[in-house]
């Protein structure tokens, strides 16, 4: 065997592993970085880095967005019905009034993330962290939220009926005027959460921590929860 071959031989393994990687390696997609408007569906931008991406009005239907980096991200109104965001980094993303039915948000990153209006009906946010998020208005009717971080969130006026909320941390959570009818909050901390006007029609508040609960009485037992 010529020994020249022999010599070259490693270096020729790395070449092909390196341009294998980088075939294989998600781009960015071609609109960036202003994509409002775009059409995006069912799109691979799984792992991509979009920090602070124009995406308003983007269609992202069915889109992979999984562990992307989409923190300050533009995404108002966008569609991003049954798209995967699992381990996404949204954090202080804007989400006012996007369409985010039944997408899979597990273990993303929304911390000051703003989802106002949003409509997350079915959606999986399970084990998501939402520390200091906006959802005011927002429908999350039947949405899975098991044991997400909901610390000091802004849930006034939302929609969460029939929602899980086992074991999430509601600590200083704004549910003022919540819709919480038949929602599971089965183990959840509520401790200091604002429950004036909310509806608790329904609720499983087994096991839950209710202590210092502004508006509500602090056993929790009753249909409804009363302004003070």
């Amino acid at each position: 065997m010529d020994g020249s071959w022999t010599h070259r031989a490693p270096a020729v393994a790395v070449l092909l592993l390196v341009a294998a990687s980088a075939a294989a390696e998600p781009r960015s997609p071609a609109c960036w970085p202003d994509c409002a408007g775009a059409n995006l569906r069912a799109a691979d931008l799984s792992l991509v880095h979009l920090y602070g991406a124009d995406l308003r009005m983007a269609d992202l239907r069915g889109a992979d967005l999984h562990a992307t980096l989409l923190q300050a991200a533009n995404l108002s109104r966008a569609d991003l019905l049954g798209a995967d965001l699992s381990h996404a980094n949204l954090l202080g993303a804007e989400l006012a009034d996007a369409d985010l039915r039944a997408a899979t948000l597990s273990g993303a990153i929304l911390s000051h993330a703003n989802l106002s209006g949003a409509d997350l009906r079915n959606a999986d946010l399970t084990a998501a962290n939402l520390f200091m998020a906006k959802l005011r208005a927002a429908d999350l009717s039947r949405a899975e939220l098991f044991v997400a971080n909901l610390f000091a969130v802004d849930l006034s006026g939302a929609d969460l009926t029939d929602a899980t909320l086992h074991g999430a941390n509601l600590i200083w959570a704004n549910l003022r005027g919540a819709d919480l009818t038949g929602a599971d909050l089965f183990t959840a901390n509520l401790h200091h959460a604002d429950l004036t006007g909310a509806d608790l029609t329904g609720a499983n508040l087994y096991l839950a921590h209710l202590s210092d609960v502004r508006g509500c009485d602090a056993t929790g037992r009753l249909p409804g929860c009363a302004s003070p």
